[in-house]
């Protein structure tokens, strides 16, 4: 016999989707800072020689700087997305597939308009690794 949640009862679990970012982020990470570098370097290097200059460089740990910038910005846009969706959807009880799309569009802009500014921070410390040392910001 399964259980199936009574719908009055259901409250919305919002923190997993941000949580399942965050997860998500951290570890695909290495590979955003692969592309920041390659996007704002100068030269048309291949991917496999900038990653071992990287490495060479700056260590292993250099693939992962800016990982808390990219990890408030993932907190800070899914997780707004996910809890304005889950609280319109259960105040307001869409109903249409117009609506729910609608009020996808309106959770994802306030989501991206309050992940901006970590993302932001996020590039710049990411791009630091293209500065020459004596003008990283760190």
């Amino acid at each position: 016999m399964s259980f199936v949640p009574n719908q009055e009862n259901r409250r919305p679990r919002w923190y997993f989707g941000g949580v399942a970012a965050v997860i998500a982020g951290a570890a695909t990470f290495p590979l955003d800072t692969i592309k920041v570098v390659l996007q704002t370097r100068p030269g048309n290097l291949p991917a496999t020689r900038v990653i071992s200059k990287l490495i060479r460089e700056n260590g292993i740990l250099s693939l992962y700087r800016g990982l808390t910038g990219s990890l408030l910005r993932n907190m800070s846009n899914a997780g707004i997305r996910y809890c304005v969706y889950e609280t319109c959807d259960s105040h307001i009880c869409t109903r249409t597939t117009s609506e729910k799309v609608m009020l996808t569009g309106v959770a994802a802009t306030i989501g991206g308009l309050v992940g901006s500014p970590a993302d932001m921070v996020c590039v710049h410390m990411q791009n630091d690794l293209n500065l020459p040392y004596h003008e990283r910001r760190k």
